[in-house]
This record gives structure tokens, C-alpha cells and sequence, in this order.
């Protein structure tokens, strides 16, 4: 699936690299062109609750999904490096 520039989609897969789990929403600021392998990627940015930038992430289109209208969106907190 393509997904369209500033479109909001949702996180596919759980990503403790990047501090990101399933469903969590993203907004979509960059797309990137299909590589060798013929991979579509794009750049995503991190929203607080508040409307606050948490982080800019590259990611590959299957690392995303559709918002759903039969979601809800939720709240949770970041977990926090000890």
C-alpha cells in the first residue's frame, strides 16, 4: 500500500529500537523512493498527546498500516531507559 504525504497511518509492528509499539499513531513527512530491492520507505514523525515532536523515523512501508475506522486511539506513556 502507498501512503500519502502528511497522511496520519499507524505503527505495523512493535519497534523497541525506536520506542514505538503497535498502533501507535505517526505522521508521514517524507517519502522516500523504492530502493534496489524495490522497498518504498518513508519518514515518519512522532507525535506527543500533546502535539509535541518526539522523534523523526525512517521506516519501510511494510512497517506501517492504515488507520482503521473501528480503532480507537490510546495513550501510553514512553517507557523511560533506567
Amino acid at each position: 500500500m502507498k501512503f500519502e504525504l502528511f497522511s496520519r497511518v499507524a505503527i505495523a509492528e512493535d519497534l523497541p529500537e525506536h520506542n514505538l509499539k503497535r498502533g501507535d499513531i505517526v505522521t508521514i513527512v517524507e517519502v522516500l523512493p523504492a530502493n534496489a530491492l524495490h522497498l518504498s520507505g518513508y519518514i515518519v514523525e512522532v507525535f506527543s498527546v500533546t502535539g509535541e515532536t518526539l522523534d523523526v523515523v525512517g521506516l519501510l512501508e511494510t512497517q506501517l498500516m492504515p488507520l482503521r475506522a473501528d480503532a480507537v486511539p490510546a495513550m501510553r506513556e514512553l517507557a523511560v531507559a533506567a
